[in-house]
């Protein structure tokens, strides 16, 4: 966008870079939620007022990569992956994933899904953002007895087999995010694996509730160890 002359539309993205018409459109409309872009017109795009912050430094000082080891065991199996995602314009916004123990950034958003709407459900309930999910999905109601219960909740996605739970957590920044995780589950899931997850997911939440340690140097470890 900084090279180009004028504004641009999601064909010239795709001519510049390759990328799929579906992928670009939910790129531009997730930069434009975070206020990266901004639209002018039916469909033409400029550079918006948060494109001069970088969103890589805000992700590097959060250190998320710190809780890799918190994730491990749960993120070892094949497929299984775990998510931060953030609200952003009544959207969830996934913006760091772990899987076998590694983490990466994401700069990409998500389509309306039923994945969404649970994470958002979520997010709605642990921080009282705004109204609680009504929406047409009959398992809300269960959703948001589950939060009420137990603070994290879970859906079996039967045509995905896949188990996705989703808690809310805050970090340093102030700003509440979901923690998702996405375990391949062909049969329903049984009670003792629901237990191991929500023990997974509720300890790396409050690992990630919890301010970072500051560094210690050689003395300061020496007057304590006195």
């Amino acid at each position: 966008m900084r090279g180009n002359d004028g504004p641009m539309r999601n064909q010239d993205v795709v001519a510049h870079t390759g990328l799929p018409k579906a992928t670009v459109s939910r790129l531009m409309h997730t930069l434009t939620a975070m206020g990266y872009l901004r639209r002018i017109d039916q469909g033409s795009y400029v550079l918006g007022e948060a494109s001069g912050r970088p969103g890589r430094a805000m992700l590097d000082a959060l250190r998320l990569d710190r809780f890799a080891a918190e994730l491990r065991e749960i993120t070892s199996e094949a497929g299984a992956f775990a998510c931060l995602q953030a609200c952003i314009a009544d959207h969830m916004v996934p913006v760091y994933r772990w899987s076998q123990g590694a983490g990466v950034p994401l700069a990409s958003g998500v389509s309306a899904t039923a994945s969404e709407a649970l994470g958002r459900t979520c997010y709605e309930f642990s921080f009282a953002t705004g109204p609680h999910a009504t929406a047409d999905d009959p398992e809300m109601p269960e959703v948001l007895q589950q939060l009420a219960c137990s603070g994290w909740c879970q859906t079996w996605r039967a045509d995905a087999r896949r188990l996705d739970a989703y808690i809310g957590v805050r970090l340093d920044v102030g700003e509440p995010f979901v923690l998702s995780l996405h375990l391949p589950q062909p049969d329903p899931p049984s009670r003792s694996r629901l237990l191991r997850v929500g023990m997974h997911l509720r300890s790396a939440a409050a690992a990630m509730a919890r301010p970072p340690e500051e560094p210690t140097s050689s003395d300061d470890r020496l007057r304590k160890s006195a």
